[in-house]
């Protein structure tokens, strides 16, 4: 179970320049938000046989209220799931999996009050062992990703302004009707994923290599060209990508091991109706981590993060690069664990959008029980 709560309120002083000289006008509220985030994951495991079935169940809700656009925003979402490992030879397994989504979206104002999506994924993945630690597997899963709460508030700002009128400013030259229907409605992303990858254990090194190609359809993009603020929220018809991933860990001893990973894509597009860059798709990522284990219950990790140059109002501009380190402890006795995370440890400054600082160091404890 997981209930997680934030509170948000910014404040701001803008500067005007009255008769050529400049003048900072009083402090105004300029965010003021309430988010929570709730639910449960359960997960089972049995064996029949030749299979062994992992099956359970996953059901959040977020509520995303805006108190000073007065709105409210519910999303609740469950998902069910059955996976079966089937053992066909010594050296031969075949995955398959199916799960059901669906996603209900929920307002108390705005160009949208009810949607529901709903999507049945079914994915298959072979292995095949090679011997001497060696292992090569071939996959294949449908995608779904519904519009995120988000995603509908910002798009509902291409319709209407705090005072549920339409913002004219946003397409000053087009009607309501012509701009809701350049628009559209946010639908959920759909596609195929597939995966080809060789994975190695020698000794106390373990590596991997994996390619792997979406194709999406309905992908959920946001536009920041131009003076638009809040960004606004459509579906591109299609996008592709397509990249290689690396991986590996090393065991120095009982104690502390050493991992790293590396990926880099790219991506191509049809159907953009803004001809706008893809949000969150940066061109390489990186991370590191150092883990500690004295075998009595304590484990510690110092993980890096490195997110490479993302493109924000055209292709040729660019979020900086940026890397962050978290460092995390916990403690495990019986069927509990206490873990303390800091995360941003060394305080950097970076955005993932535009003129948007991303949270310093920050922290968190939390506590598991396993029944």
């Amino acid at each position: 179970m997981f209930d997680y709560r934030q509170t948000r309120h910014d404040e701001v002083r803008r500067v005007i320049k009255p008769m050529g000289r400049l003048r900072l006008l009083d402090w105004e509220p300029y965010w003021d938000s309430n988010l929570r985030n709730y639910g449960l994951n359960w997960q089972q495991t049995a064996y029949a046989g030749l299979h062994e079935l992992h099956y359970g169940i996953q059901y959040g809700k977020m509520v995303y209220e805006i108190r000073n656009e007065a709105s409210k925003y519910e999303l609740p979402s469950t998902g069910i799931f059955v996976e079966d490992d089937w053992t066909l030879t010594e050296r031969t397994s075949l995955g398959l999996s199916l799960r059901y989504d669906r996603n209900q979206f929920e307002a108390n104002r705005g160009a949208l009050r009810d949607k529901t999506h709903t999507q049945l994924s079914p994915g298959v993945k072979i292995t095949q062992r090679l011997g001497k630690g060696q292992s090569v597997y071939l996959g294949a899963r449908r995608l779904f990703r519904a519009p995120t709460v988000a995603d509908y508030s910002r798009w509902s700002t291409g319709y209407i302004d705090n005072a549920n009128e339409y913002r004219n400013a946003f397409a000053p030259t087009l009607s309501h009707a012509e701009w809701q229907s350049l628009l559209g409605v946010p639908a959920p992303e759909k596609g195929m994923s597939y995966e080809l990858g060789w994975r190695a254990k020698m000794g106390d090194t373990a590596v991997g290599v994996t390619g792997f190609y979406y194709d999406i359809d309905n992908f959920l993009n946001i536009q920041f060209k131009g003076n638009l603020r809040p960004p606004i929220v459509y579906n591109i018809d299609n996008v592709k990508v397509k990249g290689i991933e690396l991986t590996g860990t090393h065991r120095f001893d009982p104690h502390w091991t050493l991992s790293a990973g590396y990926t880099r894509q790219s991506t191509s597009k049809s159907g953009d109706r803004f001809h706008a860059p893809l949000k969150g798709m940066p061109e390489s990522t990186f991370n590191a981590g150092l883990h500690w284990d004295n075998l009595r219950g304590w484990q510690s990790a110092l993980d890096l993060r490195y997110i490479g140059s993302i493109p924000t109002s055209s292709d040729s501009d660019y979020i900086s690069p940026y890397m962050v380190a978290d460092l995390t402890v916990s403690y495990a006795f019986k069927s509990h664990i206490i873990n303390f995370a800091v995360n941003n440890l060394f305080d950097r400054y970076y955005e993932q959008t535009p003129d948007f600082r991303q949270p310093g160091i920050n922290y968190n404890l939390s506590y598991q029980y396993t029944f």
